[in-house]
Parts: C-alpha cells; sequence; structure tokens
C-alpha cells in the first residue's frame, strides 16, 4: 500500500474508533463505522451520519541531505440526513472532526512494502486548511467538507 492510502487508512482508524458513541462527553457523534476510503455519491450512503476520507493532491519541500517533506491534502467529506436540522447536526459532526484533528496532530500508520514488509512510521504534523458545508441547500441532507494537510516523511533515518 502507498504512503499515501496508507496515511488515510491510519485517519479514517482514528475517526472510527473515536466517534463510536463511547466517549460522549468528548465527541457528540457516534458515525456508527461508517467511515470509507473511497469517495461516494449520497445515492451510495446507506446509513448516516457517514464520513469518507480519501487523498488528493501533494507536494514536496527538498532539503538538504536528500531529506525530502511530504505535504498530503486529505479531503474529508461528512454525510449527515435529518428532517429537521441538518445544518445543526452537521455543524456537530464538524466540530468532532475538528477535535480530531487536534487530539491527533500526529498520528502512526503502517506501510506495506512490496516485498511483503511493513514499515510503521508517524506523520509529522495535520493542519486545518478549510471547511465548507452546502449550507442547507441539500436538505434534508447535509454534506460539509474539511480538507487538512498532513506533513510526512518517506525518509526511514528519521525513524
Amino acid at each position: 500500500m502507498s504512503f499515501r492510502n496508507s496515511i488515510v487508512t491510519g485517519l479514517s482508524s482514528i475517526v472510527k474508533t473515536s466517534l463510536d458513541g463511547s466517549q460522549p462527553t468528548k465527541y457528540v457523534t457516534n458515525i456508527y463505522d461508517n467511515v470509507f476510503t473511497v469517495s461516494k455519491h449520497f445515492s451510495q450512503i446507506q446509513d448516516y451520519p457517514a464520513i469518507t476520507i480519501t487523498p488528493g493532491p501533494e507536494s514536496f519541500e527538498y532539503l538538504p541531505s536528500g531529506m525530502r517533506w511530504n505535504f498530503l491534502r486529505v479531503y474529508i467529506r461528512a454525510y449527515v440526513k435529518d428532517e429537521y436540522e441538518p445544518n445543526a447536526k452537521l455543524e456537530l459532526l464538524i466540530e468532532d472532526i475538528k477535535n480530531l484533528i487536534d487530539e491527533f496532530d500526529t498520528f502512526t500508520y503502517t506501510v506495506s512494502k512490496p516485498d511483503g514488509t511493513t514499515l510503521t512510521l508517524s506523520t509529522t504534523q495535520s493542519t486545518l486548511e478549510e471547511i465548507s458545508t452546502d449550507e442547507g441547500l441539500l436538505a434534508p441532507l447535509g454534506i460539509g467538507e474539511l480538507i487538512i494537510t498532513i506533513r510526512y516523511s518517506q525518509d526511514t533515518r528519521l525513524v
């Protein structure tokens, strides 16, 4: 599995385990294990709330000694359904995701190499870049998107 997909899988695992309803004083939303690492259309979502986490563009910063920082943009889309207050429900879910990003600024992920070995690495920083919502246009459905940038290095000399 690539570094990009491994990071998305690691982040989705954090979301699944944190938004499972077991910490109601910390996170309001129970996502009921509806976290996917592929893009989904509303017609493909059977249960709400749901979250998709997908990798986006990646940029690089080259430093001396062959060091390179990778900056991966990750798109987190939150889907809700509520007959009366979809915007309110969406805002609660977005707030939970923001809190998760703050709490798990860095996290570990596992990369499977072609030779069968695995590497367990850690991200360096997660930065929330942008939040947008449908502003109620899709009621009783609601969709919000958070864009985060995750900084990491593929250089195992740093591990």
